[in-house]
């Protein structure tokens, strides 16, 4: 990577460094939130499995 490559790709990570962390937080955001949400089959407490 020469110099110039290096100050390009530099600057234009300046740039998106904002929106990238923000664009991870919402992925980990529904990440979180789809291991929270798993219907456990055959429960007679907690989460119930409506399809029964």
């Amino acid at each position: 990577m020469s110099e110039h490559d290096h100050n390009a790709f530099t600057q234009l990570r300046a740039r998106i460094h904002k929106q990238v962390e923000m664009l991870k937080a919402i992925l980990e955001s529904t990440q979180s939130k789809s291991n929270e949400r798993q219907w456990l089959r055959h429960q007679t407490d907690g989460d119930l499995d409506d399809r029964k």
